[in-house]
């Protein structure tokens, strides 16, 4: 299947043609899912017999002196991907896995129609240079028109998507860290002459005489955009609409009389509690459970107290049985979309309601008419108050927590967790729980969605419950990391990229307490604006800081950002040689030494350890840590800027890095086991090497590293697992079966579990091992190399470790050690080879005296380290060719008289 096809037409430049193809191939991370349309002239013999093998390449010939707008439309009948991008042959791809993070912004819509741009590193964000769009939008409007000789396509695309954008669906993305960098400019400093200006450092040189008629029939098609955007527009209300009126013709299917849908809770009695506002007047009430197991003792006992403290309800359960496929917010949405009466408390299965709870939730509808969601306050299982709403750090991440003093009365709060909430379905019951999300940020993103209903979420103090919290998922393990990771991204991308939270903080500065939350992260941040302290005078400086520390003695969140702010203003002030300022910034840290750090962004998270490494991934880069460093939190910048850390965009690099930092040649990752992601409608859904596989159940057993399984008939693949169950929903009917038998997912891949004082863990066909950081890759399918007598084996994880700490007691730095510097060799090439802590170190002769401080500083002007004393040698052959030809191009370049040589 294609998912993307670029549509090139090209003129005589061959050789271009060739560079994006192999920028093309160099940074695409999924190769059999894209297609190159080569438009070419009909006498352009050379263009027409490009080849291309590591990607689809189809081919047009077009009659010679059609203009662009007919070339691109014809790439685009001849192409069959499902998203199309407009090219040049002039382009270079720079950015890796570029597919997929665009794929990842149409994943978003089910309707597909969006226009993404990405960096040319010229016009950037000011002009969608190379439009990419979904094949369903080009068919309802055209790729583009035809008339268009040369320029202004790109200009009437994103036009059309700015219409509708101004007609209520923003559908325009632009990825700043996605380049395709357009390698036709000019380097001119001003804009005369007729260019267009872009880039400071790089415009753009028109034709005159070609930009002037299209910009005539630009504007001639300005009703055409109209109505282009009004057809985009009913593809996305018809998609958006369709599962609604679907469900409205099901629940009407159902009468069949009419007395047959008449209901008592239909009639709303308004007596007089409801005139004294005492919350009394709601009537019957939906709560409805989601669990994951109702045979579980927390899901048993949360049933019990419903019942024993509750009355006049309705109970809906939806108990996913331990399946894997579970989805949280889609089962909080079916519960929303069967519910029949006007109030609904969705609740998890670990929360323990209390005598008069459901009565001190209706006093919060009571106290406002415009309130959407009431919830309660939150005990913890020792009974101690842990929630009494959300508040967040104001920065761009959306990072929050949980308000710990209960109010006096009824309250607004920013957000809220979705343990436990009372909606007002009436108002709210439109609104549903995003679906995109796995675990986290789905509550406060429906908060903020309330919100920007033009509702309230309050907190009552009149009801509380106890919420055990981590009962389905332990908090701080790698698996719940990587879904804070993956939720952070999608509210990220929902609410802080497009501007929308700053709507709702507008809403949020109209009452004073959530306006004090929004005020006090911008007063930290000030404070520490670069350059902004040290124009203080100390006593200003002192002042504020004294007085946020006061304030943020209720706000954990806060106080972790005052306390951050510190630490790097210390460094600063002594960049400054402000001593005042310093001692001052100490003392005030000690003060506040039981402050926890909190991390304000995505997680670190362990991937992996080579060489004397842990691999650590975070945010944008994969980090490769020594381990002689000890334990990091690589969420601290002071932290990520420790000596001897390697840092690159994706762990290959930082392995590649590893490797030639000890001498040795890289050696490709072994290949991941397959993960059974969850089943959907007779199919399993597989992930192996970011492609996702709908496996049919009628398949039988398919090991999925076998490439000729991976072909089989009947296998659907995609990017998602979203776009899997989508594409399965479309897939062609299947018989009725009954397989319980799920695909084989080959488990002959070992598993690498974690790494703990120099071993690697690894898990292989039922058994656990504990392999040396030095031994390298170590093949478990070898007898020979499982019998290695420095290799642990055990049956269970707890005695691998506990076989560790008996061989190594304590972790150990062998930088530290007291290891003394040995001369193993002298002058082998200019390099002197010198052993200490287990490594070899080359270093040019006439750099002094070895020191450890200064290799992990980098301070030496050439330095290569090795296992052996012949991978050194190595080492230096392979480098002293190079060296010595940079010196002498030096020399050469003085010799002429090149001032710029150093």
């Amino acid at each position: 299947m294609i998912k993307f096809s670029f549509l090139m037409p090209t003129r005589n430049r061959p050789d271009l043609v060739r560079r994006f193809f192999q920028s093309l191939a160099d940074t695409t991370a999924f190769p059999e899912f894209i297609e190159v349309v080569l438009a070419a002239d009909e006498d352009d013999m050379e263009s027409q017999a490009i080849t291309e093998h590591r990607f689809r390449l189809t081919r047009v010939v077009t009659p010679k002196g059609a203009n662009m707008g007919e070339l691109n439309r014809a790439c685009y009948q001849a192409s069959k991907g499902r998203y199309v991008c407009l090219i040049n042959d002039d382009v270079i791809v720079r950015t890796r896995a570029w597919d997929r993070a665009v794929y990842n912004v149409f994943a978003r819509f089910d309707d597909d129609v969006a226009l993404i741009h990405t960096n040319d590193l010229m016009f950037e964000e000011k002009l969608c240079t190379f439009p990419i769009l979904s094949r369903i939008a080009c068919d309802a409007i055209g790729v583009c028109p035809a008339q268009y000789r040369r320029y202004r396509i790109d200009d009437h695309i994103y036009d059309t998507y700015n219409m509708l954008a101004h007609i209520g669906h923003k559908r325009i993305f632009y990825l700043p860290d996605v380049i395709f960098e357009h390698d036709n400019y000019a380097h001119q400093g001003g804009r005369a002459g007729g260019h267009v200006g872009g880039n400071d450092k790089r415009v753009y040189v028109p034709k005159q005489e070609i930009i002037k008629l299209d910009a005539v029939d630009f504007d001639k098609t300005f009703d055409r955009r109209k109505s282009d955007a009004l057809k985009l527009a009913h593809i996305i209300e018809e998609r958006t609409t369709h599962l609604a009126e679907e469900r409205v013709k099901a629940s009407l299917a159902t009468v069949r009389d009419s007395h047959g849908y008449r209901r008592p809770e239909f009639v709303q009695r308004l007596g007089p509690a409801a005139l004294a506002g005492n919350g009394q007047a709601i009537g019957r009430v939906t709560i409805g459970v989601v669990t994951s197991g109702i045979e579980k003792p927390h899901a048993k006992k949360c049933l019990e107290a419903i019942k024993e403290h509750t009355s006049d309800y309705d109970l809906v359960i939806l108990d996913n049985n331990n399946g894997k496929g579970f989805n949280h917010p889609r089962e909080m949405n079916r519960i929303l979309s069967v519910t029949r009466t006007d109030y609904l408390v969705l609740m998890d299965d670990d929360v323990f309601v209390e005598s008069g709870w459901l009565d001190g939730l209706k006093k919060g509808f009571a106290f406002d008419k415009d309130a959407g969601v009431v919830v309660p306050l939150h005990k913890d299982k020792d009974n101690v108050l842990s929630y009494a709403g959300v508040y967040f750090m104001g920065n761009e991440y959306g990072m929050h927590a949980h308000l710990t003093q209960a109010p006096e009365a009824v309250r607004e709060i920013q957000s809220l967790c979705s343990a436990i909430m009372m909606i007002n379905i009436p108002a709210c019951g439109h609104v549903r729980v995003d679906e995109r999300y796995n675990k986290y940020f789905l509550d406060i993103d429906y908060g903020l969605r309330i919100w920007e209903a033009g509702f309230k979420v309050l907190v009552s103090p009149h009801s509380s419950a106890t919420h055990l919290g981590g009962a389905t998922l332990s908090y701080g393990t790698t698996e719940s990391q990587r879904l804070w990771n993956a939720d952070m991204r999608t509210f990220v991308n929902d609410w802080t990229k497009t501007g929308r939270i700053a709507a709702v903080e507008a809403i949020w500065a109209r009452y004073p307490e959530l306006k004090l939350l929004g005020i006090i992260p911008g007063r930290i941040k000030k404070l520490f604006d670069q350059g902004t302290p040290t124009t203080w005078e100390f006593a200003r400086f002192r002042d504020e800081v004294e007085a946020l520390r006061v304030i943020t003695g209720r706000y954990p969140l806060f106080a972790s950002l005052l306390k951050t702010g510190l630490e790097e203003h210390v460094e600063r002030c002594a960049e400054t040689d402000d001593k005042l300022k310093a001692e001052f910034c100490e003392k005030m840290l000690q003060a506040m030494s039981n402050v926890r750090f909190v991390n304000p962004g995505f997680a670190p998270i362990l991937i992996g350890s080579r060489k004397g490494y842990n691999l650590v991934e975070f945010e944008e880069s994969v980090y490769g840590v020594p381990l002689s460093l000890g334990a990091l939190d690589l969420a601290k910048k002071n932290d990520r800027a420790k000596p001897g850390i390697i840092t690159a965009r994706t762990q290959e690099q930082v392995i590649i890095n590893i490797d030639e930092a000890s001498g040795e040649t890289f050696d490709a990752p072994q290949e991941a086991a397959p993960t059974l992601e969850c089943s959907h409608n007779g199919y399993n859904v597989a992930s192996l090497g970011g492609v996702f596989y709908a496996i049919p159940l009628d398949l039988g057993r398919v090991d999925l590293l076998n490439a000729s399984d991976r072909s089989k008939p009947g296998i659907i693949t995609a990017f998602s697992v979203q776009e899997a169950r989508s594409m399965i929903d479309k897939a062609p009917a299947k018989p009725s079966m009954q397989v319980i038998e799920a695909p084989f997912l080959s488990a002959s891949a070992p598993l690498l579990l974690d790494s703990y004082k120099g071993y690697n863990i690894v898990s292989w066909k039922d058994a656990f091992f504990g392999i040396p950081l030095y031994l390298g890759d170590v093949d478990l399918s070898d007898a020979k190399a499982r019998s290695h007598k420095d290799v642990l084996t055990a049956d269970s994880r707890r005695r691998v470790d506990a076989a560790i700490d008996d061989r190594v007691p304590s972790a150990q730095n062998p930088t530290a050690s007291g290891a003394s510097p040995t001369l193993v060799e002298e002058g082998y090439k200019g390099f002197n080879i010198i052993y200490c802590g287990g490594r070899y170190f080359a270093l040019p002769q006439g750099e002094g005296s070895f020191d450890m401080e200064r290799v992990l500083d980098k301070r030496y002007s050439v330095m290569f380290s090795a296992g052996t004393h012949d991978d050194a040698r190595r080492r230096i052959n392979r480098a002293i060719v190079p060296l010595a030809f940079m010196r002498l191009k030096r020399g050469i370049k003085r010799l002429v008289g090149d001032s710029k040589t150093p």
